[in-house]
């Protein structure tokens, strides 16, 4: 029996954007490539990096509230809520639709459990809150500090409409972190998207 649990709630659809075809069927074919939450820091491609990302703030009654994890152990698969922020971004023209994101969360969690090292829990489905150096009403506890240094970014990435499935390892493994997990057919759909698509969408 799973010793890891499923955490988040999940948007009935979901996509994810690549770059090239093959890594859409990469991806369709089982082979899940997180990324650590820090390597989007450095990137060189100006439109995706955050300088922020991992760290989280929002300020209750005018005193900061910030946090980060102690360690560079969270992996994030990014992924859009609507094909119009798809299209908006332009970050790949290859689209996968996810059809059923808490399956996918739940197949990732599973593929987890085959994986060395200690993981803190299973896939969590986080919908990004772009609240980045906001005021709040109510003061954070220590537990929601910490989870929105992987699910918070500032307001200026808010057309993204991101969704992400985060991970926790104990250590680190480096930029990258492949799950392999079961898939069926009905889990992907390959949505054809030409360049045409995204001019017409004003990317």
């Amino acid at each position: 029996m799973p010793s890891l649990k499923t955490l988040g709630q999940f948007p009935p659809l979901l996509y994810r954007a690549f770059s090239r075809r093959e890594y859409a069927q990469q991806f369709m074919n089982g082979i899940i490539r997180f990324g650590n939450i820090y390597y989007y820091k450095q990137i060189e491609d100006e439109n995706r990096r955050d300088r922020t990302e991992g760290e989280s703030h929002v300020r209750y009654r005018g005193i900061d509230q910030q946090g980060m994890f102690a360690s560079n152990s969270i992996y994030i698969l990014c992924c859009h809520q609507t094909m119009d922020a798809v299209k908006r971004n332009s970050l790949g023209t290859h689209i996968v639709l996810i059809r059923d994101p808490k399956r996918f969360a739940e197949a990732i969690t599973l593929g987890i459990e085959n994986l060395p090292g200690k993981y803190f829990g299973g896939a969590e489905g986080c919908a990004i809150e772009y609240t980045k150096g906001h005021e709040v009403e109510k003061r954070p506890s220590g537990y929601e500090i910490a989870r929105l240094a992987y699910s918070q970014k500032p307001e200026a990435f808010r057309s993204e409409e991101e969704f992400r499935f985060a991970i926790i390892r104990k250590t680190s493994v480096g930029d990258f972190l492949t799950v392999p997990i079961e898939v069926s057919p009905d889990y992907f759909e390959y949505v054809e998207a030409s360049n045409n698509c995204f001019e017409e969408g004003l990317a």
